[in-house]
């Protein structure tokens, strides 16, 4: 059985250059024209849409005076990489191999006020149109079966966004980890046409009463953790979801139904860490593990990283403490990047 992800994007955003896009979005045209709905307000119109302060207000205004959804007049980002909310973080695609970005490409999707939904790897730049936006339309998106004019986005999209899904991805199920915001825009649409939703939680249970407590930062750090996960282990069926035991976590089979998968978080994580090694040669060797003396038993093994088997024995010369996987995933990126100089003021500072 093949399943589809559904995510919410996130309000920051930038512009990396570490990966050129796969795909363009699928409601380019409907975008452009809510683009015009947006420069058709003034900035204090505007200021009040977006609920933003005066700072930020104005990057915004500056950001839409550029905005060309097509990419005609500058490079476009994967959306993946372009939202830098606590979720993308975790997510981490800046650090996934072509095999991870592929399942991605084919089971995730991201729900989106201004693009309706995106593939991860879509061309888009930044903009700020939340879904729960009131931006009044004159007309709704092409494909709507609702006509006249909408005073919403969910009016404005309408079924859209699931039409489009239900296009690119065999969808026997929906897996819904996005915020009650987005998934509106989706669920009950996917409801009445009879696709299967299984809404995932994530939670710590209170002692007080054994009610389920989901706490708004560590939820977001759990939905892009699970799904870099679920990109890891190429999940091909909703029964491989309940496996996910990352970040503490383990499914509550008693708090869980056919409609919901409740993880719940009753043990701190092992914390991971980065760690350089000295190679007999004098290279040097840069890897992320949660035990860094039985990773280093395995390299002088021969079962650690190939290089290492061709190069040991090896001795620990830096470790670096990091809070989760995700983040050891992205300092290791960063460090092996670093040129052998830099390497070696980094050792020699510890």
């Amino acid at each position: 059985m093949s399943l589809c992800l559904l995510i919410s994007p996130a309000k920051r955003m930038a512009e990396p250059d570490t990966l050129a896009p796969r795909s363009v979005p699928a409601c380019v045209a409907d975008a452009e024209r809510l683009v015009g709905a947006l420069r058709a307000l003034d900035a204090d119109e505007l200021q009040r849409l977006w609920h933003v302060s005066d700072a930020l207000a104005h990057e915004n205004l500056d950001r839409l005076e550029a905005l060309d959804v097509t990419g005609a007049t500058a490079g476009l980002v994967p959306a993946a990489l372009s939202f830098e909310g606590i979720q993308y973080q975790h997510l981490a695609a800046g650090v996934m191999d072509e095999a991870e970005l592929d399942w991605l490409q084919g089971h995730l999707r991201i729900l989106s006020g201004l693009y309706g939904v995106l593939r991860p790897l879509d061309g888009i730049r930044p903009y700020r149109l939340e879904m729960g936006a009131r931006l009044a339309m004159p007309a709704p998106a092409h494909g709507c079966p609702t006509p006249g004019p909408t005073k919403d986005l969910y009016g404005f999209w309408g079924p859209v966004p699931l039409d489009v899904m239900a296009h690119e991805v065999a969808m026997p199920t929906l897996v819904n980890i996005a915020s009650k915001e987005y998934a509106r825009a989706v669920v009950p649409w996917a409801r009445e046409a009879g696709i299967p939703v299984l809404t995932c939680l994530f939670g710590d249970v209170r002692e007080a009463d054994g009610h389920l407590v989901q706490r708004a930062t560590e939820a977001k750090a759990a939905r892009g953790t699970f799904v870099r996960w679920c990109a890891e282990q190429r999940v091909a069926d909703v029964g491989d979801l309940t496996s996910f035991s990352e970040r503490g976590y383990a499914l509550d089979e008693g708090r869980s139904d056919a409609g919901t998968l409740v993880f719940v978080r009753d043990v701190i994580p092992a914390p991971w860490w980065l760690y350089v090694l000295r190679c007999a040669d004098g290279s040097l060797y840069t890897g992320i593990a949660t035990d860094v003396e039985r990773r280093l038993a395995a390299h002088n093994s021969g079962r650690g990283a190939k290089y290492t088997r061709s190069h040991g024995p090896c001795e620990v010369v830096y470790r670096e403490p990091c809070t989760d996987k995700s983040t050891a995933l992205r300092r290791e990126l960063e460090v092996k990047g670093l040129s052998r100089a830099q390497k070696l003021r980094l050792v020699a500072g510890a």
